[in-house]
């Protein structure tokens, strides 16, 4: 293939934004009203943004820039300025050491979440050294409630910090330009993928098969042509197995400025945890067990049996109220029962309130050529569903009678989806790997995908949260879905 034929082809590509980090890259927490303000008039004064290699920098300065006023308030209350001003280089050599600086992307964004672990070592890392250096600079040890009060001050700088510079970095700071190399099939699959995500700050400037790279010799555009003519921030290379080409192609491109991210279907199941390691002269993408310890069982188990007690607990009164406007507008039972399959392919009964018409299971088959996704039914506007039901499934309050299964132990409460008969019996091989754990009233399909994901996308965010399952994980995930009810999203 010709240069210029090459090159006609990247240009009539459509341009497609979307976010990498479909699990970590959204935030629960809103940044700051007065930000949220200011930052955008800035970037629009500026009429100029930054290229995306300043995004470390922007972070680092949002730190210091929330740290001040921590570093104030905790002179105030009694401590020697220097002193403090210790702690705060300490927060920040705990940040650069630990990688922070190095990962913050603008195209992969880490949500408040995300960073959480990272900024609460920071900050236990600045007030430790604010303990040890107290007593040289002001000649006595620090009181635990100064500390104390230094640490939640400086971790509140740094979530706030970060939150901002999230909200900078969009409003400052140029979308990655990518380029994606692998085959068309292996291509679709990742639009596909992008497509489901929101946070969009990848912008997809060009996509080429491996062996149209030219290594120099021929008419082929190189990768360093592809990437200086094109403005590449990103290469992303897709492969599928044992490629010397595609080896080849994310060395010259990382040799040539860019950032390079493989994605791979072999690596799939090990998910987000997975952690390089070198050994000898091989490069070894490696994940501990999936399995839960006994100790994190138990912990789970409590969980669910606290958060689905507490829940019915509070949402007593809400849950009559719904009752009531079901049984009063529609007839038939508040509650539905359907069979689904759980923990090792049982099955079980699980309970929603009814949102359709008595007879909805028998008029189903009328409206399967209707359906708007691969193997899961779903009709954007069903005709079964009742006036009260659309409210109920637009902020998930449907979902609620859910907990009684939780309390069962039919079900947890952050899992894979439960699904009925019929789609199940789609799943076969080793994704019924999923049947592992128990499912769940929310779980990576709610959050990180559309309504309207396939069955095959719908397994494949089990199978990641199959491989990384943790107790963190689960908390994270109940926030979010928090987040996405409060905003009526997506579920």
């Amino acid at each position: 293939m010709t240069k210029a034929v090459l090159a006609e082809r990247w240009d009539a590509l459509p341009t497609k934004t979307a976010s990498i980090d479909a699990a970590c890259g959204e935030s629960t927490l809103a940044a700051p009203p007065l930000l949220t303000i200011l930052i955008p008039s800035v970037a629009a004064a500026s009429g100029r943004r930054l290229p995306a290699r300043h995004a470390p920098a922007l972070v680092a300065a949002f730190d210091v820039a929330f740290a001040l006023p921590a570093v104030w308030a905790t002179h105030l209350l009694g401590t020697h300025a220097e002193a403090v001003l210790v702690g705060c280089v300490a927060m920040l050599a705990s940040s650069l050491i630990s990688g922070r600086y190095r990962r913050a992307g603008v195209a992969v964004e880490r949500g408040a979440l995300e960073e959480l672990p990272r900024l609460l070592q920071a900050s236990a890392l600045g007030t430790f050294a604010l303990g040890l250096c107290a007593d040289g600079l002001v000649g006595r040890p620090l009181d635990a409630p100064l500390l104390a009060a230094f640490w939640g001050l400086l971790l509140a700088a740094l979530l706030l910090g970060h939150l901002a510079s999230i909200l900078a970095a969009s409003a400052l700071i140029a979308r990655e330009r990518c380029m994606v190399i692998g085959d068309p099939a292996s291509q679709k699959r990742l639009r596909r993928h992008l497509a489901t995500v929101s946070g969009s700050r990848l912008d997809l400037a060009a996509a080429i098969r491996v062996e149209d790279i030219g290594r120099g010799d021929d008419s082929r555009l190189t990768i360093e042509e592809i990437i200086e003519q094109h403005r590449v921030d990103r290469v992303i290379v897709l492969t599928d197995g044992d490629d010397d080409r595609s080896a080849q192609a994310a060395r010259r491109a990382r040799n040539a400025g860019a950032r390079v991210s493989v994605a791979s279907r072999v690596v799939e199941p090990l998910g987000p945890a997975a952690h390089v390691e070198l050994v000898g002269g091989s490069v070894l993408l490696s994940t501990g067990s999936c399995e839960l310890s006994g100790g994190q069982r138990i912990a789970k188990r409590a969980l669910d049996l606290m958060g689905a007690g507490l829940g019915l607990a509070l949402l007593a009164p809400a849950l009559a109220v719904i009752g009531l406007a079901i049984k009063a507008t529609s007839k038939g039972p508040v509650l539905f029962w359907q069979t689904r399959v759980g923990l090792h392919g049982r099955r079980f009964r699980i309970a929603k309130f009814r949102t359709m018409v008595a007879d909805a299971e028998a008029i189903k088959d009328q409206l399967r050529e209707r359906n708007e996704t691969g193997g899961l039914f779903k009709i954007a506007d069903d005709p079964r569903i009742t006036r009260v039901g659309r409210v109920l499934r637009r902020t998930a309050l449907d979902e609620l009678p859910q907990l009684i299964n939780v309390l069962r132990g039919d079900m947890s409460l952050v899992g894979p989806r439960p699904l009925v008969c019929d789609e199940d019996e789609l799943i076969v091989g080793w994704h019924r790997d999923r049947l592992r754990l128990k499912p769940g009233m929310t779980g990576p399909w709610q959050i990180l995908g559309s309504a309207r994901i396939s069955l095959q996308d719908m397994v494949a965010l089990d199978q990641q949260y199959v491989a990384n399952q943790s107790l963190w994980l689960d908390v994270r995930i109940l926030l979010r879905t928090v987040a996405f009810v409060v905003a009526r999203r997506g579920l």
